[in-house]
Parts: structure tokens; C-alpha cells; sequence
């Protein structure tokens, strides 16, 4: 049998010299009227009481061509597998022989998008189908690509069927079955693997947690005696600029002692004199001034008392405006029996 691959115009042709058939067979009727599609679609010519096949095979590639620089994915095989099936339903549907069948991966045809299997079948031609699919099955072995479960579990699947005693043509119609039935272990099996993958990754976190260390431990418990310590530093400083009211113990013997040297100077320079004569005053200068030492000394002791009766109040904007306001219009007075300064009613009686 003569198998050659022809440009014609715009398209590709296989051409296949048919042996023994003569002109308006059965095969070539029931061909005729075959609309299959796993099957080439074909012309017939007769040249010498032979017929020559003219398959269309415009766009198509070999599977062989196919899977010569890569290995056979799961799509292409199940798409495969399943116009196998549609033409083992073609030819026994038209009574046609399915010796007849061109199995060789050479003459499998594939659009690019690996939609739709085309096979060749050739009136006059013989070989046992049960060993094509052998063979077929033999070559797909060795194209799969064993990184894919799917395609290998599928592809053995095939390959037992078709090597089993007895096998008959019917046994085709299972593939679409077998199919699911790869998939569904497929995804079965990665979902197992997930499951051990993600409880192993839990053993090791708890491993890591219970294995930690030990200066990782000392790490984290000197950051927390820091914080600690930062902590507590800030609420000493917060409390004590809360309750501090004066800032100094010997703020009130240092204004005493800087009127006292103020009143002296005024009195060494002659301030003290012209102020006892402006205001017209019987006393002499000396007089004057230790009143004068006398009356500051004992408004700075007044007003120490009244900031020590108010300590743990915090005198910010309004409050310290207010107090100031209310000591110079002499609204606060000295309690004897609380020990500290009140707020006198700004409504006498």
C-alpha cells in the first residue's frame, strides 16, 4: 500500500493507493454517506482497476508530528481516546471493517486546538484492529508525559484493556468512563496529598514552637524587662508632673532672699528716701524698707501655702487663668482649721 502526502492549490492531501477494491464497492457507498467526524472525509479516483483515496488533511497535524518535540498532554490523550471511540461507533454503525482503520500514529490526525481526532480509513486495507490498538497503545507509553498523573493512570488503563484476553471492539464505549473515572483518582489522590502536606506543615509549626531556642527565649523576655522598665519610667514621670506643683523646695528661700537684697539696694541708693518724701510719710527710710522686706516675705508665704493646698490638681489653661485671677482679686483665704487655702463666695452676706 502506497501512502504519499501532496500540495495540491491551497491544500494538503493524503493520497492512498487502495489495493484489491473495485470501483462502487459497499465501503466506498457507505463512505460516501458517512458523516462521522473521526473519520478523514475523502475522494476516490480508480486508476487500473485500483482506487486511489485523496484524504483533505488541510490545517491538520500527525500526531506523530504532534509529539516529536514534546510529550503528549492529558487533553490531546483524552481527546484521543474519545474519537477512538467515535469511530469505533461509525464503523459499526455503517457494518464497516474495522481492520480497515489506519492505527499507525503517522496517519492520526489533530487540528492544532486539539479539538477533534481524525482517523483514515482504507477500503482494502487489513490489519487486525485489536493489534493497531495495541501498538497504539504501546506508542503512547513511551509519548506520555509521566509528570501528569492523569495521562499515566489513563494511558495504563487503555493499554490493560486493550492487552486483556478476549478483547472485543464494544469495549471501546467504556473509554469516556475510564476517562472519569482517572480523573476522579486524580483529584482523590491530590486531595490526600494536600491533606498530609498541611497537617505535615502543622506538625512542623508545633515542632518549631515547642523547640525554641534558647536565646530566642532570653531575646523576648529582655524586650519585655525593657518595656517593663520604659513603662514604668513614664508613669513616674506622669505622675510626677501631675502632682508637682512646685518645682523646687527652695524655690520660696530664694524669692525671699532676692527681696530682701532688692529692698537694700533701693535703700543704698537713695530709691527708699525719695519714695518716703513723695509720699509724704513721717517714717524715715529704714522704716519703710524692712515693712516693705516684711510685707513681700510674708505675700510669698501666703501664696506658698495657697500652690500647696492645691498639689495633685493639674493647672493647665482655664484652671490656671482662674486661680490667678481669683488670688489677685482676693478671693481666696487661708483656713486655719482645713490647714489650706478656700475659695471665699463670691456672694457675702
Amino acid at each position: 500500500m502506497d501512502i504519499t502526502l501532496a500540495r495540491e492549490s491551497c491544500r494538503t492531501l493524503l493520497i492512498i493507493q487502495g489495493d484489491g477494491v473495485q470501483e462502487g464497492s459497499y465501503e466506498d457507498l457507505m463512505l460516501g454517506n458517512a458523516q462521522s467526524e473521526a473519520l478523514l472525509p475523502f475522494s476516490v479516483q480508480y486508476e487500473d482497476a485500483a482506487g486511489v483515496y485523496r484524504y483533505d488533511v488541510t490545517g491538520l497535524l500527525s500526531y506523530q508530528d504532534f509529539t516529536a518535540q514534546r510529550s503528549l498532554p492529558y487533553d490531546m490523550l483524552r481527546r484521543l481516546l474519545m474519537s477512538i471511540t467515535e469511530m469505533s461507533s461509525a464503523v459499526d454503525e455503517y457494518l464497516l471493517d474495522p481492520d480497515s482503520v489506519l492505527l499507525d500514529p503517522a496517519y492520526i490526525f489533530t487540528d492544532p486546538e486539539m479539538q477533534q481526532v481524525r482517523f483514515a480509513y482504507v477500503p482494502g486495507y487489513h490489519h487486525d484492529f485489536a493489534d493497531g490498538l495495541r501498538e497504539l497503545a504501546g506508542d503512547l507509553l513511551e509519548r506520555v508525559d509521566y509528570d501528569d498523573r492523569q495521562c499515566v493512570f489513563l494511558v495504563y488503563e487503555l493499554y490493560r484493556m486493550v492487552k486483556s484476553p478476549g478483547f472485543h471492539l464494544s469495549q471501546l464505549k467504556s473509554l469516556p468512563a475510564l476517562a472519569r473515572a482517572a480523573e476522579a483518582e486524580i483529584r482523590l489522590q491530590q486531595e490526600e496529598t494536600d491533606e498530609k502536606q498541611a497537617a505535615g506543615e502543622e506538625t512542623e509549626k508545633a515542632d518549631a514552637a515547642d523547640e525554641k531556642a534558647p536565646w530566642i527565649e532570653e531575646e523576648e523576655t529582655e524586650t519585655q524587662t525593657q518595656e517593663n522598665l520604659f513603662e514604668g519610667l513614664f508613669q513616674n514621670a506622669k505622675g510626677k508632673k501631675e502632682t508637682d506643683i512646685m518645682p523646687h523646695h527652695f524655690s520660696v528661700p530664694l524669692a525671699v532672699t532676692g527681696l530682701c537684697l532688692l529692698m537694700l539696694i533701693f535703700y543704698n541708693t537713695g530709691v527708699m528716701d525719695k519714695a518716703v518724701r513723695a509720699a509724704g510719710l513721717t517714717v524715715g527710710a529704714q522704716v519703710l524698707t524692712v515693712v516693705l522686706m516684711a510685707a513681700s516675705c510674708l505675700f510669698i508665704f501666703l501664696l506658698r501655702k495657697i500652690r500647696a493646698g492645691l498639689s495633685g490638681r493639674r493647672m493647665h489653661g482655664e484652671e490656671t487663668n482662674e486661680f490667678w485671677g481669683d488670688l489677685l482679686k482676693g478671693n481666696y483665704a487661708y483656713d486655719e482649721a482645713e490647714d489650706e487655702p478656700v475659695k471665699r463666695s463670691l456672694h457675702r452676706n
